[in-house]
């Protein structure tokens, strides 16, 4: 089970993951849906689900862009 760090920026005109930044130890993370209504915390689940094939959950942050997030095999 490993742990990552992620900072995401809601409202993009496309969701996608646009790097590892090494200063903040965090993956950069663009998602189109708002940060309303949970949306953008659901929007980043599926992401991760669908781009690195693994299931996910957001342990810390959230209501924040800073987000700790738990990936299972």
């Amino acid at each position: 089970m490993a742990r990552i760090k992620v900072i995401v920026k809601p409202d993009c005109a496309e969701s996608r993951i646009i790097g590892f930044d090494a200063e903040k130890g965090a993956y950069i993370i663009h998602l189109r849906e708002s940060a309303r209504d949970n949306k953008a915390n659901i929007g980043l689940l599926k992401l991760i689900s669908r781009e690195w094939h693994k299931k996910s959950r957001i342990t810390r942050g959230l209501k924040s862009k800073e987000k700790y997030l738990e990936l299972q095999d």
